[in-house]
């Protein structure tokens, strides 16, 4: 999947923010498990890439501090590099083998919307 234009289907731009928050709480569960063991292992986790592609399963290793910072921002997510969708984000900063993207103004609403940590 890629969408590379503002001009796209809105309708599509929504689903791919709604798939991308579905990683998001994915990667919060995957985060309370790994937290038990943060303290005595700091070695980075896998988590699931949080691009919208409804079939990614890529891994993107980040260490629990990595994993916060990101988290930190209701608006930002990280991906793989290579699946970034401009139509819905821009890039704000690289890592070793991910990239932190924040949403758009449209696609950000609903970031904030379904942000599990804004309950």
């Amino acid at each position: 999947m890629k969408i590379d234009t503002m001009s796209d289907d809105a309708a599509a731009r929504k689903r791919i923010a709604r798939n991308e928050a579905l990683f998001r709480q994915v990667n919060e569960r995957v985060k309370e498990v790994s937290g038990a063991f943060g303290s005595v292992d700091p070695s980075p986790v896998d988590f699931v890439c949080e691009c919208g592609n409804a079939d990614c399963t890529e891994p993107v290793s980040l260490t629990l501090a990595e994993y916060e910072q990101v988290r930190s921002v209701a608006t930002r997510f990280f991906v793989v590099p290579d699946h970034v969708i401009a139509a819905v984000e821009a890039v704000v900063r690289e890592g070793s083998c991910y990239v932190v993207v924040e949403k758009r103004p449209a696609e950000a609403r609903i970031a904030r919307e379904t942000d599990p940590r804004s309950s």
